[in-house]
């Protein structure tokens, strides 16, 4: 019997944003872009109110937002 101890998964890059679409004449919400998206990393939004993603597109109402990625969960294979 064997066993295989593999390697920590690399660190995600910071998100770089871009494409800030700013609301229009009366709007509440705008929109940017994570530029870097990976669909492999989890990202978090914050604060998260009112905020929906799709994908790499972020929108969101008028404020200042922080962007983080993590690793998603690590999937466990049991034998």
């Amino acid at each position: 019997m064997s066993a295989t101890v593999n390697s920590a998964p690399s660190t995600p890059t910071t998100p770089t944003l871009s494409a800030v679409s700013q609301p229009g004449c009366g709007g509440t919400t705008g929109s940017f872009t994570i530029t870097n998206y990976n669909a492999s990393y989890v990202y978090t939004i914050s604060p998260s109110t009112g905020v929906s993603r799709s994908g790499s597109t972020i929108t969101a109402p008028t404020g200042s937002y922080t962007v983080t990625a993590t690793l998603g969960p690590v999937p466990r294979d049991h034998h």
